[in-house]
């Protein structure tokens, strides 16, 4: 999920600093998340595209390749106004977003 050795090599192996990202990551993903899905139920794909972007951005910080590309996926899906497999691709972020913050920590916490 994550390339490990890129993300310490990013942040020069400074794991206080990565779990402080985290930390922040871990904050402010479920307001993305909700906003996400009420853009998905309403089909409001400006705020898909929207909250999509965001969580990229969040995610690409982190090296975790697969995570970004489903949510550039959804917000490509926004720009397109396309609602097809939205559900499936919420359903996939609203899956591995918490694994994620949970592998991060295990990272950050770990003694070299």
């Amino acid at each position: 999920m994550i390339n490990q050795s890129e993300l310490l090599d990013h942040f020069d192996h400074n794991r206080e600093l990565i779990l402080h990202l985290t930390q922040v990551l871990e904050d402010t993903y479920p307001d993305n998340m909700q906003k996400l899905e009420q853009g998905i139920e309403e089909k409001s794909f400006e705020e898909i595209e929207l909250q999509a972007h965001s969580l990229k951005g969040m995610i690409s910080n982190f090296f975790a390749d697969d995570l970004k590309n489903i949510a550039f996926e959804m917000e490509k899906k926004g720009r397109d106004k396309d609602d097809s497999q939205l559900d499936d691709l919420f359903h996939q972020l609203q899956k591995q977003l918490p694994q994620l913050v949970e592998n991060l920590k295990i990272i950050g916490n770990k003694n070299e």
